[in-house]
């Protein structure tokens, strides 16, 4: 392609030796426009015929003299031996105010071999980009060898100041420019598209816009946009379809006849209202656990389609995406309500996104309002400060002991085919009567 017609770098770049790294810098230059004149040196016309050929130069020659003449930057690509020759060969040649730099690994002989042959005025700053391959010869560089790599400058002391900041902070464009930006959207969608790529999405915005970006920076910009989008699928609840359930993270100090225990808070929410229910038990084992889903049943007056649980041992035995095993005796209850379960996946929380937000609100409960907790296990007497416990009510939400609440659910006022009734059969399942913690 053509170079920009945006103001480049340097007006004339001078390379010499166009083997791996010599030609992944004229590809470079040509592709971001950073020189208006690329002129090229190698030893033989077989060489100059493959960058003619590839397009990486526009002009060419086996002279160093010829090369550098007029160049405002000259890369030293070749082996490092034959360094002190050409320098002697170019010096002539070389403008004032030029910078002279290098690829080579070692840049003790680079300041001796080279520094004492330049003219006064022309700036030697070593440098070492640390990328390459296996390969070599003009055929195998490309643009994108020095994509995220380092490059190491080495300035003699003495050298022009001015001469490093033009070369590490080039000018930026005129104040009264204004480059345009692409449809990022569109970009996105646009790779999608099997072959195509930001190289060539670029192309075609350098080929509509000329004063536009390079393409290190509409890169830059692309990736920049890219990192704010939200790929999460958005879940759509259908009344009485599902039921999420989970423990909450925080337990609740218990003092159980002046021993203190922690509680285990069960919570469930209904997928389409966010209604929920939070009750506290001894543990988050199999009979604690069926038992809270019953009384969650109950509560919401029905029994929805399908139970979102989290991996508890309790419930699945084989957590898996496709085939979950679920214990035997939790499977006997859901075949019991007609309902089934299908867990969350593991490490996937949006998965169970609205029990999460619920189990959010239990923890800050427990964690900022109730210091002390009391309860009785037979169920005769109910410490609860109905008050406190229903601090959250504007967003909708219960946070529920046995003995208080409307015991209605949002949901069963929708049209949901599939919340069924609980009827009054579950007793004979041995689940029996609730345990409940009051708290003061």
């Amino acid at each position: 392609m053509a170079p920009s017609t945006s103001t480049p770098l340097v007006e004339r770049i001078a390379i010499i030796g166009i083997g791996l790294i010599g030609s992944s810098l004229a590809r470079v230059v040509r592709r971001d426009g950073l020189a208006g004149h690329i002129a090229v040196c190698a030893r033989t016309h077989a060489t100059l015929d493959t960058v003619r050929a590839l397009g990486l130069a526009d002009s060419t020659t086996t002279d160093p003299r010829q090369v550098v003449d007029g160049a405002d930057m000259i890369l030293l690509c070749t082996p490092l031996a034959a360094y002190a020759d050409i320098a002697a060969a170019m010096a002539p040649g070389l403008k004032q105010g030029a910078i002279v730099t290098d690829v080579g690994s070692v840049k003790h002989c680079v300041i001796r071999d080279v520094g004492p042959l330049l003219p006064e005025g022309v700036h030697l700053v070593p440098a070492h980009p640390i990328a390459g391959t296996e390969h070599s010869g003009p055929e195998a560089g490309f643009a994108e060898l020095f994509e995220g790599r380092y490059c190491v400058l080495t300035p003699p002391p003495g050298t022009d100041e001015t001469a490093i900041e033009r070369r590490l902070f080039p000018a930026g464009p005129p104040p009264d420019i204004v480059r345009p930006l692409p449809d990022w959207a569109e970009t996105h969608l646009e790779l999608r598209k099997k072959g195509l790529t930001l190289f060539l999405l670029w192309e075609e915005y350098k080929a509509r816009f000329p004063e536009g970006y390079h393409y290190s920076r509409f890169c830059d910009l692309y990736r920049d946009w890219a990192k704010k989008l939200d790929l999460s699928m958005r879940q759509e609840h259908r009344a009485g379809e599902k039921m999420f359930v989970d423990y909450a993270g925080l337990t609740v100090p218990v003092y159980d006849h002046g021993t203190l225990r922690e509680a285990q808070i069960f919570v469930a929410v209904l997928g389409a209202s966010s209604y929920a229910y939070a009750e506290a038990t001894w543990t988050q084992t199999l009979p604690d656990w069926t038992a809270s889903h019953v009384r969650a049943f109950e509560y919401f007056g029905g029994v929805t389609e399908i139970i979102v649980p989290d991996n508890l041992l309790s419930g699945v035995t084989r957590p898996c995406r496709y085939e979950p095993g679920v214990n035997a005796t939790y499977g006997d209850l859901l075949a019991h309500y007609r309902t089934v379960a299908i867990p969350a996946r593991i490490k996937k929380p949006r998965d169970k996104a609205k029990v999460e937000a619920g189990v959010l609100l239990v923890d800050e409960a427990v964690a900022g309002h109730y210091d002390t907790v009391y309860v009785d296990l037979d169920g005769d007497r109910d410490f609860t400060d109905e008050k406190s416990m229903t601090r959250a009510d504007p967003l909708g939400w219960r946070l529920l002991g046995r003995g208080w609440g409307d015991g209605c659910g949002i949901e069963q006022q929708m049209p949901a085919p599939g919340f069924g009734p609980t009827g009054q059969h579950h007793r004979r399942r041995g689940c029996g009567d609730p345990d409940w913690v009051g708290r003061t």
